[in-house]
C-alpha cells in the first residue's frame, strides 16, 4: 500500500463535482450573483440543504443521491473549512431533532446520519419512555436565501 494521500478537497473542487448534479448549477450561479463572485461555502451548503429538502419532498431520489454523494465526499476528504460547512450548514440546518424530517436522513449516507446522531437526531421513543414527555425539540426553520442575503450585507458594510 502506498503512503501517497490525496490533498483534501477544497471548497472550489466540491463546487466543480456539486455543479456535476442535475439542476445544482442554477443554484451555484445565483449564488455566486447574489455574493458578488465570492464563494461562501457556509451559504452555498445552506442552499444544498434546502435544494436536498425539495429533491427529497418531489421524490426524485436519483438527483439526491447524487447530491449527497457529493456532500459526502466533501465531509469525508474535504479540508477544514468544507468539512465544517457540511457539519454547519447541510446537517445543522437540517432540523434533525424534528420527527418530520427523519425519512430525508435516513437517505443520507452513513457518514452524515453520525453527524446527525451527534446533532441529537430525533429516534422514536422506545416503550419504556413515557410518551408525554417525549416531546421533540421544536425550532424555528432555517434562515431562507433572503435572510442569509441581508445578514451577508450587514456583514460586509461593517
Amino acid at each position: 500500500m502506498s503512503d501517497h494521500h490525496e490533498p483534501p478537497m477544497t471548497k472550489e473542487d466540491f463546487v466543480r463535482a456539486l455543479a456535476e448534479v442535475p439542476g445544482a448549477g442554477p443554484i451555484i450561479d445565483e449564488h455566486y450573483k447574489d455574493m458578488e463572485g465570492e464563494l461562501l461555502g457556509h451559504l452555498l451548503m445552506a442552499d444544498m440543504q434546502r435544494f436536498a429538502e425539495d429533491l427529497h419532498r418531489r421524490g426524485d431520489t436519483d438527483t439526491l443521491h447524487l447530491l449527497l454523494a457529493v456532500v459526502d465526499a466533501g465531509f469525508r476528504t474535504g479540508d477544514e473549512y468544507l468539512v465544517n460547512a457540511v457539519e454547519v450548514s447541510f446537517v445543522e440546518n437540517t432540523l434533525v431533532w424534528d420527527p418530520a424530517y427523519a425519512d430525508f436522513i435516513a437517505a443520507w449516507p452513513a457518514a452524515l446520519q453520525v453527524v446527525a446522531d451527534s446533532q441529537g437526531r430525533w429516534r422514536p421513543p422506545s416503550p419504556s419512555i413515557d410518551r408525554a414527555s417525549a416531546h421533540p425539540l421544536h425550532m424555528p426553520p432555517p434562515p431562507t436565501r433572503a435572510q442569509n442575503r441581508s445578514f451577508f450585507d450587514r456583514w460586509r458594510a461593517r
